[in-house]
């Protein structure tokens, strides 16, 4: 399919939930429960998870940051924002 799936991926500043790569972009999720998607992204922002990944935008990748938070079985909300 063309896309590249890791989880748990280390940082020197903490670890990733999961980043998901293809041709064009990279994608780096954090997950939360019963908070906001809002702090999974400051939390990305804050450990800095898309320094590792800074090269390949010089060489024209997209890099997305998505923050999820599941609020129960059925519920998901989630915030993306591009860098």
């Amino acid at each position: 399919m063309g896309f590249y799936i890791d989880a748990e991926v280390n940082t020197s500043r903490g670890r990733i939930d999961a980043v998901v790569k293809s041709k064009e972009a990279i994608f780096i999720f954090e997950f939360k429960v019963n908070e906001t998607p809002q702090k999974a992204i400051e939390q990305i922002k804050e450990k800095k998870y898309a320094d590792k990944y800074l090269t390949e935008k010089e060489n024209g990748k997209t890099i997305f940051l998505l923050g999820v938070n599941f609020k129960n079985k059925t519920e998901v909300e989630y915030l993306v924002e591009e860098i």
